[in-house]
C-alpha cells in the first residue's frame, strides 16, 4: 500500500472515530435529557389527572373517572394508566403496548431506559380512595432520539465528505514531492538521468530532493565522462594521429563488416609515392598539409557519386590510402580513378625530380576474403609501375545472377516473398553458464528452383525498392511458424522496413504472445545513415510493446550518448571490438564500462573459440555468439 493511501486511510479513520464519538456523546445526552423531560411529564400527569379523578370516586361515579382516564390517556404518550378503588377494589386501567413507533429493534437495544412509573394515593378530605399508577412510554424518547441521529447522520455524513474530499486533495498537494521523488529514484534505476524535480516548500523534501538532484547530475556526469572517454579511445585507436584519417585496422574492419552483412562495395587502394621524402626535405607542417590537401581532393572526387556516411577514407600506411564506397558510387570507375592519379599528380610538385607518383586500382568486393582482395590490389598496382595509365579497374567475379535487370530481380523477390520461398538459419547467443538467451535468425531468398540466393545479391534490391518491410514481416511470420520457441528470436531489420507503415501497421496487430517470441535488432549504422527514422522506428516498438536491441555497436563510430535516449533491451558489439586483441582491448573496456553504467546487457559477436569466449567473460559480457556457438 503507498504511503498516501496508508496516511489518508489513517486520516479518514481518526475523523470517522471522533465523528462517531461526537454523535455517541450527543445521543447518549439527549437521551438523559428526554428521560427527565418523561419523568417530568409522568409527574405532572399523575398530579393533573389525580386533581381531576378525587371528585369522581366518592361516590364513585365509575363512568366519568373512565371517561376522565381515557381523556388523559389518549392526550398523552403513556405506557400505562391504572386507578385502584379502595372502595370496591377494583382497577380503571388502560396500556399502550406498541412501542417501537416505527424505530428499529438494534437501535432501541443501544439505550436501556428504565421505567418510569409514579404513583400517588388519591384523597377526598382526610380519606384515600384510590392508588394513581401512571407508568411513562419510552417510545417517544426512542423517536425522538431515532430522528435526532437522522438528522445528525445527514449532518456528520456530508461534513465527513467534504473533509474527505479536502484532505486527499490536501495530502495529494503535501506528498507530491515524494512521487516525485520515487519517479526520480524509479529513472535512476532506469539509467535515466535527465529527470529532475523541482524544489518543495517543505523542509526536510527540499533537502532531499536537493540531494537526488545531485546525485542524478553526478551519475549523468559520470556517463558523460565515460562516453567522452570512449571517443578519445576511440579516436586514438581509429583515426590516424598524423593526418587525421581511419588507421589501417579501422578501414579493414569496415571492408569486413560490409562483407559480414553481405554488402558489396567498392575498395579502391591508392598508393602516392615520394611523400616520405617530401617530409624529410619540406618538413613536418608541409607534409601534414599536403596529407590534409591529398584527403579533401579524395573527398570532393568522390562526393557527388558516394554519400558522406559511405565514403570512408583511411590511411594503410606511409604512402598508401584506401577508399571504401558503396558498389554504385563509380559509374565509370576507370577513368574516375585516372582521374584521380592526374589529380594528385599535380597537387604537389617540390622540384623536377620531387613530385608525387600516384597509382590507383580498385575492385567490387563480395564475398572474397580480405587477404585475397588486398593481393590483388597490390598485384595490380605493381602491374602499372612506370606506365602512363597509372589506374586500373579489376572486373568483378560475381555470379551470373547479378545480370538480371532490375525488373527482373524486383518480379522474383515479390514472387518470392509472397510464397515465403525463405531460408532460414539460426545462431543462438550464449550465455556464461551455457543457457540459451536468444537466437538471431539469418534470412536467404530461394530463387525458382529452389536454391538459395546470397544475400549480397538481393540486399541492394532490398533497399533500393524499399521491399525491407516486406522481407522482414515474411521473416517474422516464418519465425512465428517455426516449432522451436523456446527463447526469443532476434530479427534484424532494414532501414527501409522502419520507414514502411505498413510493417509498423502489421506489427501492431500481433498479440502478447509474439512480442515474448520477437526481438527486434537496429544497426547502428542505420544509426548513422538515418539517425531520426530509427530513433522514431524505435520509440514505436517500445509503445507497443515490443522488445529490441542496437547490433554493430562502436561499428560506426557514433557517441554513445544516445543510448541513454534510446534505452535497448540489449546490444552487440561491431565483431572488431570483439577480437579482444592488445590494440583493441583499451576499446572494447571503454565500451563495455559505458553502456554498462546503463545497466544494459552486452553480448559479443563473431565469437569463433573458447580462449575468446573466456576472454570476453572477464570484461562482464553477458553473452557471446559467432561459429562457437553453432558448434
Amino acid at each position: 500500500m503507498t504511503l498516501y493511501r496508508q496516511v489518508f486511510l489513517l486520516l479518514i479513520v481518526t475523523m470517522l472515530l471522533s465523528l462517531i464519538a461526537v454523535m455517541t456523546l450527543n445521543l447518549r445526552s439527549n437521551a438523559s435529557y428526554l428521560e427527565q423531560q418523561l419523568y417530568a411529564n409522568t409527574d405532572s400527569t399523575v398530579t393533573s389527572l389525580g386533581m381531576r379523578l378525587a371528585p369522581l370516586l366518592q361516590p364513585l361515579d365509575r363512568v366519568s373517572a373512565e371517561s376522565t382516564v381515557n381523556v388523559a390517556f389518549d392526550g398523552t404518550f403513556l405506557k400505562r394508566i391504572d386507578v385502584e378503588i379502595f372502595a370496591d377494589e377494583s382497577h380503571i386501567t388502560r396500556v399502550r403496548d406498541d412501542i417501537d413507533e416505527g424505530v428499529p429493534e438494534w437501535f432501541i437495544s443501544l439505550f436501556s431506559i428504565p421505567p418510569v412509573v409514579t404513583q400517588a394515593p388519591l384523597t377526598l378530605g382526610w380519606n384515600e380512595v384510590a392508588l394513581l399508577t401512571v407508568e411513562g412510554h419510552p417510545g417517544t424518547v426512542y423517536k425522538q432520539l431515532w430522528t435526532l441521529m437522522r438528522e445528525l447522520l445527514m449532518v456528520y455524513g456530508l461534513l465527513f465528505t467534504l473533509l474527505a474530499l479536502f484532505t486527499a486533495v490536501a495530502l495529494r498537494w503535501l506528498i507530491r514531492p515524494l512521487r516525485q521523488i520515487e519517479h526520480q529514484a524509479h529513472a535512476i534505476e532506469q539509467k535515466d538521468f535527465e529527470y529532475r524535480i523541482p524544489l518543495p516548500s517543505t523542509r526536510e523534501f527540499r533537502r532531499v530532493v536537493i540531494v537526488l538532484n545531485q546525485l542524478t547530475a553526478l551519475l549523468k556526469s559520470r556517463f558523460l565522462e565515460s562516453a567522452r572517454q570512449l571517443q578519445e579511445v576511440r579516436g586514438k585507436l581509429l583515426t590516424d594521429a598524423d593526418s587525421g584519417l581511419m588507421t589501417r585496422q579501422a578501414l579493414l574492419d569496415a571492408v569486413t563488416l560490409r562483407q559480414e552483412q553481405s554488402e558489396q562495395g567498392v575498395l579502391v587502394l591508392i598508393r602516392v609515392g615520394n611523400l616520405d621524402s617530401i617530409r624529410k626535405q619540406e618538413g613536418f607542417p608541409k607534409w601534414r598539409a599536403l596529407l590534409a590537401s591529398i584527403h579533401e581532393l579524395l573527398i570532393s572526387h568522390f562526393s557527388n557519386t558516394a554519400g558522406e556516411s559511405s565514403l570512408l577514407v583511411g590511411r594503410l600506411s606511409s604512402e598508401e590510402f584506401a577508399l571504401l564506397l558503396d558498389s554504385d558510387a563509380l559509374s565509370y570507375p576507370q577513368e574516375q580513378l585516372q582521374g584521380v592519379c592526374d589529380d594528385l599528380n599535380s597537387l604537389a610538385v617540390v622540384d623536377s625530380h620531387l613530385k608525387l607518383d600516384c597509382q590507383a586500382a580498385g575492385l567490387l568486393f563480395n564475398e572474397q576474403s580480405l587477404p585475397q582482395l588486398l593481393t590483388r590490389l597490390d598485384e595490380q598496382l605493381r602491374g602499372t609501375a612506370g606506365l602512363v595509365q597509372r589506374a586500373s579497374w579489376i572486373e568483378s567475379d560475381a555470379p551470373l545472377e547479378v545480370l538480371r535487370t532490375a525488373e527482373q530481380w524486383l518480379a522474383l523477390l515479390r514472387s518470392q516473398l509472397s510464397q515465403q520461398a525463405l531460408a532460414l538459419r539460426w545462431q543462438p547467443v550464449v550465455g556464461r553458464s551455457g543457457e540459451t538467451l536468444q537466437k538471431e535468425v539469418f534470412t536467404s531468398v530461394k530463387d525458382e528452383q529452389g536454391q538459395s540466393l546470397h544475400a549480397g545479391l538481393f540486399v541492394p534490391v532490398i533497399e533500393q525498392f524499399e521491399l525491407g518491410g516486406e522481407l522482414d514481416l515474411a521473416v517474422v511470420q516464418s519465425v512465428l511458424m517455426s516449432p522451436e520457441k523456446s527463447v526469443p528470436t532476434a530479427i534484424n531489420l532494414s532501414l527501409s522496413a522502419m520507414r514502411d507503415t505498413r510493417f509498423i501497421g502489421a506489427l501492431s496487430k500481433f498479440g502478447a504472445d509474439v512480442k515474448e517470441t520477437v526481438l527486434f535488432e537496429l544497426s547502428e549504422l542505420n544509426l548513422l545513415r538515418e539517425q531520426e527514422t530509427v530513433v522514431s522506428f524505435a520509440a514505436v516498438l517500445r509503445q507497443l510493446g515490443y522488445r529490441f536491441g542496437v547490433d554493430q555497436l562502436g561499428a560506426s563510430g557514433l557517441n554513445l550518448d544516445y543510448l541513454q535516449g534510446l534505452r535497448p533491451d540489449y546490444v552487440k558489439l561491431a565483431p572488431a571490438l570483439c577480437r579482444d586483441d592488445d590494440e583493441y582491448g583499451e576499446l572494447l573496456t571503454a565500451v563495455v564500462n559505458t553502456v554498462s553504467s546503463l545497466g544494459i546487457p552486452i553480448y559479443a559477436t563473431a565469437v569463433e573459440t573458447l580462449e575468446q569466449a573466456e576472454r570476453l567473460w572477464g570484461r562482464n559480457i553477458a553473452g557471446v555468439q559467432g561459429y562457437l556457438t553453432e558448434k
